[in-house]
């Protein structure tokens, strides 16, 4: 009997055993299906992804990320990157790696060659057609075809004001040793320049104590210490090498205005905002190296700025205590960093509530502003009311062209410290532009007092408004019979017999 019960637990016991073994392989095997399932998954992601970098590659798609942050013009190209862009025209060329829409050239510069620099915005930077088809480059090929060892460089950036322009000569430009810098001013460009903010972030330019230019750097100081910083700095990687997340990207930016998508986006927004901070929160804020690439600006620092000691405190870079129009500048395409390159409308939102220390050159709109009134001012009665509207125009103009004039003095002061001539070539611009036609006449009189050149092509153009079509632009930029038309009037003013320098 004692046997029989021996032989009986020892039987149970090996069935418990037994069952205990099947559990644990029951086990072992369920987390291996997972894993395998979870790896298998990751495996067909990976292969997925990496099968539509191949495709798009192959096809050019989702090649229109060209900007990355910049501590000292708020943005700047991607160096060695590939752009193809669809959005106006069509063109497909390769940002150098001085950051710029060209081959790259010497330096130094070969002996015995004129290099001529061409700086502006998208109008100049030409993505809407080939490189070659850019009026830079078709004025160097007609040179080069007349025997001259004459080089002309496109070093245009989209949505760049002039005073981002002036800080990009002093930070790149001057290096190329260029003899001749064309600055091809364009709509826009003035309230650029005292614009600042964060999107996309760029300096904000005024006038100090005797009409000293100063550079602020608050609000880009504002933009660096937040989540978006930390952002591009941990995704820098992939925004310069995945073109699915270009895609990605951009098809985000054009469901914004279908109402089932942003439905969608405002029941998981909220969730989703709160991980997605939280995750970026924990990223590195970037290595940005504000205090060496601001050095070029140091003169122009309001009491030693490098940067703010508060970024994230809410500051406006120009004293506002009645805002401007906000003026939309169609003609440029910033560079939004979370689209690419394509076309966004830019930039001055505020200005300041007085006259910045407005110059007495500054044409008869100074007059105006600064008249005293009579006893009963005739701005005042209703029936003025276009008038008044009008005299506030000229307020925040005469505001506006009081920095950019001072940068345009700076801007030719450098260039003679490097014996380079300075020429500002005025785009055209819609008929109904009253306040640039200001601007351009205003420019016109500086070039002849400060001695440098400047050319007026609006007269090469037939005159359009907003709406009307134009054979040489396509919506909003030039088509290739517009840069071609460009190139000659620079030729015909500059380099045509008995008008060169060179």
């Amino acid at each position: 009997m004692v046997a029989l019960k021996e032989k009986k637990t020892t039987a149970n016991n090996l069935d418990a055993d037994q069952a205990t073994a099947a559990m644990k392989k029951s086990f072992v095997a369920q987390v291996g299906a997972v894993i395998g399932t979870t790896a298998s998954v990751a495996l067909c992601c990976v292969l997925t992804v990496g099968a539509l970098e191949g495709i798009f590659a192959l096809a050019h798609v989702g090649e229109d990320t060209v900007a990355r942050p910049d501590p000292l013009l708020g943005y700047a190209h991607l160096e060695n990157q590939t752009v193809t862009y669809r959005f106006e025209g069509f063109s497909c060329s390769t940002i150098n790696s001085r950051g710029f829409r060209d081959k790259l050239y010497a330096v130094p510069k070969p002996a015995g060659t004129t290099r001529v620099c061409v700086v502006g915005d998208s109008m100049t930077m030409g993505l809407e057609v080939p490189l070659q088809n850019t009026f830079p480059k078709l004025l160097e090929k007609r040179l080069q075809g007349e025997g001259r060892n004459v080089e002309v460089l496109n070093c245009g950036m989209s949505g760049t004001g002039t005073g981002q322009q002036y800080l990009g000569y002093l930070q790149n430009i001057a290096a190329l040793q260029p003899d001749m810098l064309i600055v091809a001013y364009h709509l826009g460009d003035t309230d650029d320049n005292i614009g600042g903010g964060t999107n996309p972030p760029r300096p904000t330019f005024l006038l100090g104590s005797n009409n000293k230019l100063q550079v602020d750097f608050k609000d880009m100081d504002k933009w660096f210490s937040g989540l978006d910083a930390r952002f591009y700095a941990s995704l820098d990687w992939l925004r310069r090498n995945s073109r699915v997340l270009a895609v990605l990207n951009k098809l985000d930016l054009d469901l914004q205005a279908d109402p089932t998508y942003l439905a969608i986006n405002k029941v998981v927004k909220k969730p989703i905002s709160s991980l997605w901070g939280n995750y970026l929160k924990t990223l590195p804020t970037g290595n940005w190296q504000i205090e060496r690439e601001r050095l070029v600006a140091s003169d122009l620092l309001p009491e030693n700025q490098i940067t703010t000691a508060n970024p994230a405190a809410s500051s406006s870079s120009v004293a506002a205590s009645a805002k401007a129009p906000a003026s939309t500048n169609t003609s440029s395409t910033t560079a939004s960093f979370k689209s690419s390159a394509n076309a966004n409308t830019s930039s001055a939102t505020t200005s300041t509530s007085a006259p910045a220390n407005t110059n007495t050159s500054t044409s008869a709109a100074a007059t105006v502003v600064s008249a005293k009134p009579a006893a009963i001012d005739p701005l005042d009665l209703p029936e003025n009311g276009d008038l008044k509207a009008y005299r506030g125009l000229l307020y925040v103009h005469n505001n506006r062209m009081a920095v950019t004039k001072e940068i345009f003095r700076k801007l030719n002061a450098a260039c003679n410290k490097n014996h380079c001539k300075l020429v500002i070539a005025a785009l055209p611009a819609y008929d109904n532009s009253i306040m640039y036609y200001r601007e351009v006449n205003e420019l016109q009189q500086l070039a002849q007092e400060e001695h440098f050149g400047f050319i007026n092509s609006s007269s090469a153009y037939p005159t359009r408004g907003p709406l009307d079509e134009s054979p040489f632009h396509f919506a909003v930029h030039f088509n290739r019979a517009g840069h071609a038309r460009m190139s000659e009037t620079l030729y015909q003013q500059l380099f045509s017999a008995g008008k060169s320098a060179y």
